[in-house]
C-alpha cells in the first residue's frame, strides 16, 4: 500500500537538486515535476492518524468501523454534544490512535473544548516505528 502526500500543512519538497519547494496545505494530493509524492516515514504515520480522526465513524463504506464517533452513529453516542466530551474524545481518540499501523504509544493527547466558539483542538505526540510525531488539529 502507498500512502500518498496530502497537503494538509505546509509541506517542504526537495528536488534532485537540492531545491526547495513549498506546497500550500490544500488537503489535495502533491504533485512535484509531475510527479505523484508519496508520504513516508513520520510524515507517513501523522497523515495517516490526520485522515483516520477526521473520519466520522461509518462515513467510509468499504470500512464502517473505521474513523471516531463525532456524531451519533447507529446506537452509538457521538463525543460532539455529549456531557462528558473532553474525557470520552481522549478514551476514544487513543483507542484510534493505537490501532494506527505504525504508532507504538502515545506520549501526549491533549483535548480542549470551546463551549462558547464551539471550537475542537487536539495536540497529539506519538512515538512511531520512525521515531516522534506531534499532531496538531
Amino acid at each position: 500500500m502507498v500512502d500518498l502526500k496530502i497537503a494538509n500543512e505546509f509541506t517542504y519538497i526537495y528536488d534532485e537538486n537540492g531545491k526547495k519547494t513549498v506546497v500550500e496545505p490544500t488537503r489535495d494530493l502533491v504533485i512535484h515535476h509531475g510527479k505523484l509524492q508519496e508520504a513516508t516515514g513520520v510524515d507517513e504515520i501523522a497523515q495517516r492518524l490526520r485522515l483516520r480522526i477526521a473520519k466520522q465513524l461509518g462515513e467510509w463504506r468499504y470500512n464502517q468501523a473505521s474513523g471516531v464517533p463525532w456524531a451519533d452513529y447507529e446506537g452509538t453516542v457521538g463525543i460532539l454534544g455529549s456531557r462528558n466530551g473532553t474525557q470520552r474524545a481522549r478514551g476514544l481518540l487513543e483507542t484510534v490512535v493505537l490501532a494506527t499501523d505504525g504508532v507504538k504509544s502515545v506520549k501526549t493527547l491533549q483535548v480542549r473544548f470551546d463551549t462558547v466558539t464551539r471550537h475542537f483542538a487536539l495536540q497529539l505526540e506519538v512515538e512511531t516505528t520512525y521515531g516522534s510525531a506531534t499532531i496538531l488539529i
